[in-house]
C-alpha cells in the first residue's frame, strides 16, 4: 500500500496467508494500527517474512496480536516521527532496521530479541542500547541521534562481525576486556568526543579485524600501542597524527592493501609519514592544499600508477 492519504483503517491483510512482503508507505490517515490489520483468523500474516512501514506522518500505536507474525523476520520501520514504542510480539526478528523515528523507545525491549542478527539505527535519540550480553547480534549500525551513548562494551556483543557507530555525539571510547576474534570491519565516523580504544592496543583485542575506519573524530591522536592488527587490509583516516602514528604501528608483515585519507586542510605529509610498501591503492579526498609527496611511497607499482593518474585528474 502506497501514499493512500486518505485512508483511515488498514484492510485485514493479515488473512492473505501466502504474503511473504509487504510495504506500507505514505499513509497520512492511520493513527493507530489495531485488530482491522489481523483480521479474524486466530493467526494473521503465517507467511510474512518482511515488514516495512516507510513516511507513516501521524501513526503513534501499534497493537500486536500475540499469533501474529510467526516468520516474521525483517522489520523496517522509517520516518515513523510519532511512533512511540514497538510490541513484545516482535522479539524473533533477525534484521531491525530504525531511522527517523524521534519518538520511539525500543530499550525495554531489545534485551529479549535473542534471534537478532543485525540492528541499525539512525536519527533515533530515544534508541537506548542496555549494556549487557548480546550473544546473538553480529551486525550493529548506529547512525546519529544516540547520544546517551558515551561507551561502547564491545565485550558485551562477542560474535559481533560489523560495528559502525556514527555521530554519536557524547561517544568517548571502545571497551573490550579481551581478545574479540569475530570483528571483521569497525567504523568510527563523526564522534567528536571519542578518544580511545582499548589500552591493550588493536592488534590484541581486535585481531580479527580486516577493514577500520577512524574519521572526523579530532581527539583521536594516535594507535595504541601495541601496534595494528596484521589481518587489516583496508584503512580510512581523516587525521595527520593518525597517519604519522601507522608508521609505529604497522606490523612489518602488514596486509594493508588500501588506504583512504580525507577531509585534510594541509599541503603535504610531514615528514614522519611513510606509507607502507604492501599498499596497491590510496585515495587522497578532499585535499584542497596538497602537493601530491611522491617521495613518500616505496611501492614502485604504486608510484607509477598514482604518477599517471593524478595529474590526469
Amino acid at each position: 500500500m502506497k501514499d493512500c492519504k486518505y485512508c483511515l483503517y488498514l484492510p485485514p491483510l493479515g488473512l492473505l496467508s501466502s504474503l511473504k512482503s509487504l510495504l506500507i508507505k505514505g499513509l497520512d490517515g492511520i493513527v493507530s494500527i489495531g485488530a482491522e490489520f489481523y483480521g479474524s483468523n486466530s493467526s494473521s500474516f503465517k507467511s510474512l517474512e518482511r515488514l516495512k512501514f516507510y513516511d507513516m506522518k501521524e501513526w503513534e500505536e501499534w497493537e500486536c496480536k500475540t499469533t501474529s507474525f510467526p516468520r516474521l523476520r525483517c522489520l523496517f520501520m522509517v520516518q515513523c516521527p510519532k511512533l512511540k514504542g514497538l510490541s513484545e510480539q516482535l522479539l524473533h526478528l533477525e534484521k531491525l532496521y530504525i531511522e527517523s523515528c524521534p519518538n520511539l523507545i525500543i530499550s525495554e525491549h531489545i534485551e529479549g530479541t535473542s534471534a537478532l542478527e543485525l540492528l541499525r539505527t539512525r536519527s533515533c535519540p530515544l534508541v537506548n542500547i542496555p549494556m549487557t550480553h548480546y550473544d546473538f547480534i553480529e551486525e550493529m549500525r548506529i547512525f546519529s541521534g544516540c547520544d546517551s551513548l558515551t561507551i561502547f562494551q564491545l565485550n558485551f556483543f562477542p560474535v559481533l562481525r560489523v560495528l559502525c557507530l556514527s555521530g554519536c555525539q557524547n561517544l568517548q571510547r571502545i571497551l573490550q576486556e579481551h581478545a574479540h576474534n569475530h570483528l571483521k570491519k569497525m567504523t568510527i565516523r563523526e564522534c567528536p568526543q571519542f578518544e580511545s580504544f582499548p589500552d591493550e592496543g588493536l592488534s590484541v583485542t581486535f585481531p580479527s579485524l580486516t577493514e577500520l575506519e577512524i574519521t572526523g573524530c579530532p581527539k583521536v591522536e594516535k594507535f595504541p600501542d601495541g601496534g595494528l592488527p596484521s589481518k587489516v587490509k583496508h584503512m580510512y583516516l581523516s587525521s595527520i597524527k593518525l597517519i604519522v602514528s601507522l608508521r609505529e604501528n604497522l606490523d612489518v608483515n602488514t596486509c594493508l592493501q588500501s588506504l583512504t585519507i580525507e577531509n585534510l586542510e594541509v599541503e603535504s605529509f610531514p615528514d614522519e609519514v611513510l606509507l607502507p610498501p604492501s599498499l596497491t591503492s590510496l585515495a587522497i579526498n578532499n585535499f584542497p592544499n596538497f602537493i601530491f609527496p611522491f617521495t613518500k611511497f616505496v611501492n614502485l607499482n604504486l608510484f607509477i600508477f598514482l604518477l599517471l593518474n593524478f595529474y590526469s585528474l
